[in-house]
């Protein structure tokens, strides 16, 4: 769509349910969340991979367990997700793989639930949320899954983290004031702020900054987008 909301176009024009897109300039290409149609009888979450206009649409995971949360690297190389694919559907861990779909590791490594990953600016960190505490807490950790570490300790909860476009603080959701709120912190869990303030449900943050957002061109017209764009900055 263009800067001021005008002119939104679907890329996913199908039945299923898409969702989370994380893109790059690398290749000019989106990486997002698929739950196809029920009625297809596929009730597997999986990752799938376009272009830019929506073209050339296809899955990079084809498993039985729920594939959730896709986040590219600042290079467009490797892709970071949850995925209860090693435990059962209780349990989501933080796996990463190339942008193909191959080389899939785990990074997380953990019993307890790992959810929504994002990957750091500088690709060094990916931040993410972890009930191995007891409750939702947002972590940190290196890219190859090592140093993993707690940035927030509150008996509410904390979920959905991203960074900001200078890795410098962390965007996330949170329960601590008796409904969900934005807050942001510090990338080492210092500062916390509540941002929105209000009585509504306020989730699902993203750092917006105008001055980064790439052009590309969509059925012949020139069109925005910015999403996800602090892993280009």
């Amino acid at each position: 769509m263009d800067p001021d909301g005008n002119n939104q176009i679907n890329l996913t024009s199908n039945s299923a349910d898409n969702w989370h897109p994380s893109w790059s300039t690398a290749d000019q290409r989106i990486v997002f969340g698929m739950y196809p149609d029920p009625s297809s009888g596929d009730y597997n979450y999986e990752i799938c991979i376009m272009d830019s206009d929506g073209q050339n649409q296809r899955n990079l995971t084809n498993h039985p367990s729920g594939d959730l949360h896709p986040s590219r690297s600042p290079d467009g190389h490797w892709i970071v997700f949850d995925s209860d694919r090693d435990f059962n559907q209780w349990n989501q861990e933080i796996y990463v793989m190339d942008i193909e779909g191959g080389n899939l590791r785990s990074l997380s490594k953990n019993p307890s639930y790992d959810s929504h990953p994002s990957w750091s600016p500088d690709g060094q960190r990916i931040v993410f949320d972890s009930e191995r505490n007891g409750n939702r807490e947002i972590y940190v950790m290196d890219a190859n899954g090592k140093n993993q570490r707690r940035v927030t300790n509150n008996p509410s909860w904390d979920g959905d983290p991203e960074w900001s476009p200078s890795g410098e603080k962390i965007v996330f959701m949170s329960e601590r004031d008796g409904n969900k709120e934005i807050y942001v912190i510090d990338a080492d869990g210092k500062n916390p702020r509540n941002l929105t303030k209000n009585s509504a449900f306020d989730g699902s943050a993203y750092w917006f900054d105008p001055a980064f957002a790439i052009p590309v061109t969509l059925s012949g017209k020139l069109r925005w987008l910015w999403r996800w764009l602090k892993q280009e900055r």
